[in-house]
């Protein structure tokens, strides 16, 4: 390829970027007192066989507590929906209510009238 790498680069072309190295990458073998890099935050298994029984206790009664957090939190979206259907439920009665009294009273007003 003697095309110019995207006008850029005027002096390289694609075959010199990508010439230079063709050999994967490579890492040197880990001796046994190369220790392998870790974030600086344990895992949680390596924190709870350091931990301190309180840590752990504390960590399961949080863990616990975030559950029924979440059940207290369904449960109530689980109650507000029954009371919308109930509502809705209701607010169709009062419609149908409201179109059979709208109708009794055309009725009646026109009997009104042809009595006059």
């Amino acid at each position: 390829m003697s095309q110019r790498y995207g006008g850029f680069y005027p002096d390289i072309s694609q075959d010199s970027i990508f010439a230079h190295n063709t050999q994967p990458l490579q890492q040197p073998p880990l001796k046994l007192s190369d220790k392998p890099v870790t974030s600086g935050t344990p895992s949680p298994s390596n924190c709870e066989s350091s931990a301190n029984p309180s840590r752990i206790e504390k960590r399961k009664q949080n863990t616990l507590a975030a559950r029924r957090y979440r059940q207290k939190r369904v449960d109530q979206m689980k109650q507000l929906e029954d009371a919308l259907r109930e509502t809705e439920r209701e607010r169709d009665a009062l419609k149908v209510r409201v179109a059979r009294l709208e109708g009794e009273t055309e009725t009646l007003k026109q009997m009104l009238e042809n009595r006059r």
